[in-house]
């Protein structure tokens, strides 16, 4: 159903008061519990709506769901075969469209085929009751040519624009993604500073920063459980210091830091929330003045358009990670899925 204003109608009606009332009120039940959710793929009420409330009834439907779904399956195909993320038109955005512009970039110089685009059989979604715009909602499920479950995210920037593919984060090997809340009127949403959980999405973001860069050391340590993402960039981090070191004389630094106004909830079935965040990483190279050169992989000589490096260089990663948060500190905080991926590379 459209959100569209209806056709007036005519003075002079032979209809009755009370009759026309009736009707006038089916027609708002029906608009408040069909045309719920209205973004750029359903033409908004003119209604506003103070900042952190709610409309009292989902912001997406299951009818809006799949066409949604359908309409980002379709950019994502286009954006793979023309080889352009222009073809994912206002269906593709943030996160999501800067590490496919990196990997076409990427594909291109190589000249190789880009991977296939993923089709998403959503199993689980998340949604929050309507509110104001920008507006999310999550889906969890399975994806072509992906070898472990995905959680795709879905943002609607302003109330004419539609939901477009925000990120798309694998499930970590043996977590467990939280059951959403049973409610047909959707589930109330946690902003950045929200409170009622263990930590705020803006907190959860900031500290998981500290996190991954101080290690142990951390003062948030505890409040986090142990995960796979963690230990794979530690991992990579001393493989690529010993790699670097056995051509070069230099010391390589790796910070992460939130992206400004991160942080965005959605309460789940076991009274804490699903939450989603952005990271930025900044891993920089420095050759000291005895020399050396530091040779990069083919991606990131693809990416900063030379092999070798003989001063340094500055190599840039988005992080999204999603984690699963309770409402009370006595249990830990899980990241449940995450993506991250290179998205510039600069040097001499």
């Amino acid at each position: 159903m459209s959100c569209s204003p209806g056709r007036r109608r005519r003075p002079g009606s032979a209809r009755s008061r009370p009759a026309l009332l009736a009707v006038l009120l089916a027609v708002l039940l029906a608009v408040l519990l069909a045309g719920a959710g209205c973004s750029g793929d359903d033409p908004p009420p003119s209604a506003g709506v103070p900042s952190g409330a709610s409309w009292g009834y989902p912001a997406v439907v299951a009818a809006q769901v799949l066409r949604i779904d359908e309409a980002a399956d379709a950019a994502l195909a286009s954006v793979v075969s023309r080889r352009d993320v222009a073809a994912g038109g206002a269906r593709l955005s943030g996160p999501a469209q800067r590490l496919l512009t990196a990997e076409l970039a990427v594909a291109v110089t190589r000249r190789r085929t880009p991977g296939p685009a993923t089709r998403l059989a959503p199993s689980t979604v998340f949604v929050p009751q309507a509110g104001p715009w920008p507006r999310w909602f999550v889906e969890a499920g399975t994806a072509s040519g992906r070898p472990t479950p995905v959680l795709r995210v879905l943002r609607s920037p302003v109330a004419r624009e539609p939901y477009a593919v925000w990120a798309e984060l694998a499930v970590l090997p043996g977590a467990t993604v939280p059951a959403p809340v049973g409610d047909p009127a959707g589930a109330p949403s946690v902003g950045p500073h929200g409170s009622g959980l263990a930590m705020s999405p803006a907190q959860v973001a900031i500290r998981y920063a500290d996190l991954l860069n101080r290690g142990r050391a951390s003062a948030y340590a505890a409040a986090f459980a142990d995960d796979d993402f963690r230990a794979q960039l530690g991992e990579r981090l001393a493989g690529d210091r010993k790699r670097i070191m056995s051509t070069a004389v230099a010391t390589l630094t790796s910070t992460h830091a939130t992206v400004a106004g991160t942080g965005w909830g959605v309460r789940t079935g076991d009274g804490g929330a699903l939450v989603v965040v952005e990271l930025r990483q900044t891993y920089r190279v420095t050759v000291d003045a005895r020399g050396g050169v530091v040779r990069a992989d083919p991606d990131l000589a693809a990416l900063g358009g030379r092999k070798e490096f003989t001063h340094g260089l500055v190599r840039t990663a988005t992080e999204v990670l999603a984690f699963s948060v309770p409402a009370s500190s006595k249990s830990p905080i899980r990241l449940v899925a995450a993506v991250k991926g290179d998205l510039s590379v600069a040097g001499s």
